[in-house]
């Protein structure tokens, strides 16, 4: 189901011009950015949770998914988090539920999940207009790409903001029914995996700048930055059954929780299709489809990339973007890494009903805010 504003907005297939404000649609005032984030994630992922982190921030998403069914609504996943843009019905729904994944983080990962929401109205009553479009991943699937400012505004009064403590120990697993994390880590075919963000610097002349970004970025890979597409299945492996057991365990309250023992013999069955390879499982055409339903470049605010590229490439691209920062143009951070992390969300193997969430080893994207916000704080 879609509401009349997500049927409005433009699909932008053609990722050079994700810039462009013409393709977007201010949100309506009533709905609702909610925005998840890890605290302390960089220490974090520099104790070497990394995969914990990402698992959290996709954890959003999948539990929305859920509870909202056939109900479209607007995201994006930011490594460390995730940020949602849903109406005013949709909110009411996941709001309570948003506590589950909470103590879930406490209680499971040991990790510290803050979640927040405002309302678009209080995001312009401060001069900023949250713009939204749609941009094309597959001929079924789009995700939510934002300008204007209106995201990061709304990250700034949620972090600023004191939230009660929540109550503790709710007797319920989240709904996260088709999260997972089965794939081991993706090797770089070109040798590095670059986690990279860019921000322009002030909201004017965006397209002309996001532009230039891109264009620049298509140049150095040989004419398409979808050349770069990290998903790379050749070398790439399932993990091994009792490791993706005791993993995927920690995302219910306990082993001997009714969500857990269905998950089990889920993954039993998984690991025995994919290592057999039987037919009802259709993993060639899955696993050949997995590239092209996966999240590695989109925008919010800030672009955001994870990108494989030889060691060429990589100084290229680093050389190019601190060109633009030294003409005031941009603000950049690049984190390299020797493999891609994915985190997937499965509702079945068929085209359309899975989706695949992008991020450098080594913590890719929030290691690389910490470059970008350090030249921000120098400016």
């Amino acid at each position: 189901m879609q509401s009349e504003f997500y049927s409005r907005l433009q699909i932008i297939d053609d990722f050079s011009r994700v810039g462009d404000p013409v393709l977007y649609k201010s949100a309506p005032a009533d709905w609702w950015v909610v925005v998840t984030d890890v605290r302390g994630s960089t220490q974090a992922i520099e104790q070497g949770h990394y995969k914990d982190v990402n698992q959290l921030g996709v954890a959003t998403i999948s539990l929305v998914k859920n509870l909202l069914e056939e109900d479209e609504f607007l995201f994006v996943f930011g490594g460390d988090g995730a940020t949602l843009l849903l109406s005013e019905q949709q909110y009411s729904k996941v709001k309570t539920k948003l506590i589950l994944l909470q103590q879930l983080a406490t209680n499971r990962f040991e990790l510290d999940l803050r979640v927040g929401a405002v309302q678009v109205r209080d995001i312009s009553q401060q001069g900023r207009d949250l713009q939204v479009a749609l941009l094309k991943v597959n001929s079924r699937q789009n995700i939510a790409v934002f300008l204007g400012g209106g995201i990061s505004k709304a990250d700034e009064i949620i972090k600023s903001r004191d939230y009660p403590t929540l109550p503790e120990n709710l007797d319920e697993d989240p709904p996260l029914q088709g999260l997972s994390c089965r794939w081991q880590p993706l090797p770089a075919r070109k040798g590095i995996i670059a986690s990279v963000l860019v921000g322009t610097r002030g909201f004017d002349n965006l397209s002309d700048v996001y532009g230039e970004v891109i264009a620049g970025l298509n140049r150095i890979f040989d004419g398409d930055v979808a050349s770069a597409n990290p998903v790379n299945l050749d070398q790439a492996s399932y993990k091994g059954l009792l490791k993706m057991a005791t993993e995927e365990s920690r995302l219910h309250r306990s082993v001997f929780s009714r969500g857990y023992c269905k998950r089990l013999v889920e993954v039993i069955l998984c690991a025995l299709g994919f290592k057999l390879g039987l037919r009802v499982f259709r993993k060639d055409r899955y696993i050949a489809a997995i590239p092209s339903h996966s999240d590695y470049k989109k925008l919010d605010d800030t672009l955001r990339m994870v990108l494989d590229c030889s060691p060429g490439q990589a100084s290229e691209m680093g050389q190019f973007l601190d060109g633009l920062y030294s003409q005031g143009k941009i603000f950049y951070g690049i984190h390299e890494s020797p493999q891609a992390l994915m985190t997937c969300v499965v509702e079945g193997l068929s085209d359309g009903e899975h989706f695949h969430f992008i991020d450098g080893s080594d913590g890719g994207y929030a290691m690389a805010a910490k470059q970008m916000k350090s030249q921000m704080r120098s400016a």
